[in-house]
């Protein structure tokens, strides 16, 4: 186990930055999302909340200056809502996804963004398990959200604190 803790421990040392997605990193976003969602977004879609959403903010972490991570999230009225949060097969259960999602908030906080929600496939038990460490708290349901396999939906909430929610 303590050979595992460290890779974990490397592993979150090894991302070096997190930074906004570019129209170049949308290819390599577009085959993660084929990999991560039984609906994924189009390239087009990503490329739009790249480049021209106002309301978006995309980032991506990197490890050994690859591409491992991305989160994308939306922006209004005080709010922020995590669209997508993906992290590449070889990297899972590594931390990465932890260091972008409390990269991620401390920009949020920054922006003055109060709460966060999310939505997350009831049977997500690794995310449910990283948006609850994280701070997150259950709210909801959203009934047969998924609409190809009419999975539920757990609608999750955080309220930002200066301060807190940061994981790494």
């Amino acid at each position: 186990m303590s050979g595992n803790l460290s890779q974990i421990e490397n592993d979150c040392r090894q991302v070096r930055a997190v930074r906004q997605m570019t129209a170049a990193d949308v290819s390599a976003i577009a085959t993660m999302e084929r990999q991560a969602f039984s609906d994924p977004w189009s390239e087009e879609a990503l490329l739009a909340e790249t480049c021209t959403n106002p309301k978006g903010r995309s980032y991506v972490a990197l490890v050994d200056e690859r591409l491992a991570a991305y989160l994308i999230y939306w922006s209004f009225a005080g709010e922020g809502h995590i669209a997508r949060i993906v992290v590449e097969k070889d990297h899972q259960r590594r931390g990465i996804g932890s260091a972008l999602l409390s990269q991620c908030l401390k920009r949020m906080r920054q922006d003055q963004i109060g709460e966060v929600y999310l939505e997350v496939r009831s049977s997500n038990a690794a995310a449910i398990k990283l948006y609850t460490k994280s701070g997150f708290e259950k709210v909801g349901v959203r009934k047969n959200y998924y609409f190809r396999d009419r999975e539920d939906a757990i609608l999750m909430r955080l309220t930002l604190k200066e301060g807190k929610n940061e994981l790494v």
